[in-house]
């Protein structure tokens, strides 16, 4: 797995979303940004890990987002499958408190090779974590 990173300075949002410049070091991508900063709209430092999920991806495995109600007993309120970018290498947890038609919601964000499996993994995730808030 690489560890290589590069960092991208990017400027605006959605559809006036641009890459302005791709450097090797975060010192260089900041100077970038703070002339950019001084002559338009704010620019950001984005950084990425090279490669980033292709060992997962070639092991067959595909990004999952596994939504739980936070308290109830894997009722699960969507499973997902989603784009390798940003994904942990390993199964992580978060607590929302974004809703999801109206409730607080937890997510597992895991890599599995099917719908299933993600289930099964973000279930045993959730367990451990409830059994950590005991």
């Amino acid at each position: 797995m690489s560890t290589a990173k590069v960092f991208l300075v990017t400027q605006g949002d959605y559809s006036d979303y641009s890459v302005c410049g791709v450097f090797s070091t975060h010192e260089n991508a900041v100077k970038y940004a703070a002339m950019l900063n001084a002559d338009w709209s704010a620019a950001r430092v984005e950084e990425y890990t090279l490669d980033e999920g292709i060992s997962r991806i070639d092991a067959g495995l595909h990004p999952y987002r596994v939504f739980f109600k936070p308290r109830f007993a894997d009722e699960i309120c969507e499973v997902r499958r989603d784009e390798p970018r940003g994904f942990p290498e390993t199964a992580e947890l978060r607590v929302l408190q974004k809703t999801y038609k109206g409730e607080n919601v937890v997510l597992v964000m895991c890599w599995a090779e099917h719908d299933q499996a993600a289930i099964k993994i973000a279930a045993d995730k959730r367990r451990q974590w409830l059994a950590e808030q005991a």
